[in-house]
């Protein structure tokens, strides 16, 4: 036989969270009022908005990497590489995606996979990863298919890119468990100067 037995204290603290009656999703409203207002948003940011332009500055451009590594593949011992799975994040700000927040009913951010960045065309930096094996060409990131963005109303932009990579590493085993790897690669822009 299973005794059951509560505090009151607790019962009552049970109570109390059954009664509240907190929306926890959006009713249908605003969801549609959402809808609208970043429509709305689009529409006004991109009017005159032009993706292949690179952004009006008085000084360098900072784009901060930053990567995540998902899943390893495959190691190789002999040849001295790694097949990694890995996400790259790049933020950078484009002062032309500013808005104000309370004309768009609030909105703080708005996401962008890269079938969507076609149509709207969103300016991203020319980026390479350099010094992989077997690959003679550098294509660049931001020509993924797997690229999503996301816009904040203060003009940042981060990009995130999803990656499969053989990269090159420095293996040995020889110490184990407390050996140490190095596997580097190296991302490059194009960009020498001010532009």
């Amino acid at each position: 036989m299973f005794a059951f037995r509560m505090q009151l204290k607790e019962l009552f603290a049970l109570f109390s969270m059954m009664s509240l009656n907190v929306p926890l999703a959006p009713t249908g409203e605003e969801m549609e009022s959402r809808f609208e207002n970043e429509q709305k948003l689009k529409l006004d940011l991109f009017e005159n908005y032009d993706g292949t332009m690179f952004p009006k500055l008085t000084r360098p451009l900072m784009v901060q990497p930053m990567m995540t590594i998902d899943h390893i593949r495959s190691i190789n011992e002999e040849q001295g590489a790694m097949t990694i799975s890995m996400t790259l994040y790049f933020i950078w700000t484009d002062s032309r995606l500013q808005w104000n927040r309370t004309e768009y009913g609030g909105i703080k951010a708005f996401a962008k996979n890269h079938y969507e960045n076609m149509a709207w065309n969103i300016w991203s930096p020319t980026i390479f990863i350099t010094e992989l094996p077997g690959v003679n060409t550098q294509t660049d990131l931001f020509l993924n298919h797997d690229v999503d963005f996301l816009v904040h109303y203060t003009g940042s932009v981060t990009a995130t890119i999803k990656v499969l990579i053989n990269t090159p590493c420095l293996l040995s085993f020889g110490d184990y468990p407390n050996d140490y790897q190095n596997c580097s690669l190296t991302l490059m822009t194009p960009y020498t100067a001010n532009v």
